[in-house]
């Protein structure tokens, strides 16, 4: 509810929106591997915000759980060039008597399903590759409703 919340808050006003202005929204699913670990599967819901004036720039926000009984909090700059783009922020992982902190960074192809690759480096472990799929759906406020 809490993650809802925050992209509600995230989405521009009605005063100051632009046709250029996006908010996103959408479940992510990963196969998570390091060097030497079993692999495991994770989901997770994602949000994200994009400006688009000249050059496309945004962020994302997302929480993620996986088949180990950890979950993860994070958030990104992202920047995009057409149907590709690429991502990178803190990480904060807690589950199973621990808790971690590290970067995240991201990389995708398409818009609004698609596939991407993800990397995690977490203090106290191995580093974590994670390819997946993802769907996101836009989100339009009644003002944008005419700009469709």
């Amino acid at each position: 509810m809490a993650f809802l919340a925050l992209i509600a808050a995230l989405a521009p006003s009605p005063g100051r929106a632009s046709s250029n202005d996006a908010v996103m929204l959408g479940p992510m699913f990963h196969y998570n591997f390091a060097w030497g670990h079993e692999g495991f599967w994770s989901l997770g819901l994602e949000g994200s915000y994009w400006h688009e004036p000249f050059f496309p720039f945004g962020m994302d926000v997302g929480i993620e759980y996986d088949m180990r009984g950890r979950t993860r909090l994070y958030t990104e700059a992202e920047a995009s060039f057409i149907f590709a783009g690429g991502a990178l922020g803190p990480c904060l992982e807690f589950g199973g008597g621990t808790i971690r902190v590290g970067l995240q960074g991201s990389a995708w192809a398409n818009a609004l399903v698609g596939a991407d690759f993800r990397a995690r480096a977490l203090w106290g472990g191995a580093p974590e590759f994670a390819p997946g799929y993802y769907v996101k759906l836009p989100i339009v406020r009644p003002d944008q409703i005419s700009d469709l």
